[in-house]
């Protein structure tokens, strides 16, 4: 019988240092991954239409709380701003923890370098400043953990 995961035990790191030292997302939200394909189709006169397919960037992106006062182990909204601004190659990682039977990546994992390449802040009188962000991935991606 299959094993779930809970989405909250699905945790995104960066690091700057190759992987040494990985912070997660601080008050990360949500957050989904994306791999996609590109489709190029060739029409023939005699052989029908053929196609050939390139793999895209793999895209992860997500909302959270803009915070303060994070801790050693946290990238903040301006921490991954400031990333983005410097054009900084970053090392990225999405795992789920060790659950039950389940062992850490087992259901979840994607690794990669990447840069970030959007960041967003939303401030509004009626609730927390939130912000968005995203992750684009820059060579070989590892879905073994």
């Amino acid at each position: 019988m299959s094993t779930e995961i809970k989405g909250s035990l699905v945790l995104n790191t960066i690091s700057t240092d190759a992987g040494v030292t990985k912070k997660t997302i601080i008050c990360e939200t949500d957050s989904t991954i994306t791999g996609s394909s590109s489709v190029t189709e060739t029409k023939t006169k005699t052989c029908g239409t053929k196609i050939s397919v390139s793999n895209d960037a793999v895209k992860v992106s997500g909302n959270g709380l803009a915070m303060g006062d994070q801790g050693a182990t946290e990238v903040s909204y301006m921490d991954l701003q400031k990333l983005r601004d410097a054009g900084t190659l970053i090392s990225f990682e999405r795992t789920h923890a060790v659950t039950g039977t389940l062992t850490a990546g087992e259901v979840s994992y994607c690794a990669f370098s990447g840069y970030v390449t959007s960041v967003s802040e939303t401030s509004n009188s009626d609730g927390l400043s939130t912000f968005t962000w995203e992750i684009t991935s820059s060579g070989t991606i590892d879905w073994i953990p």
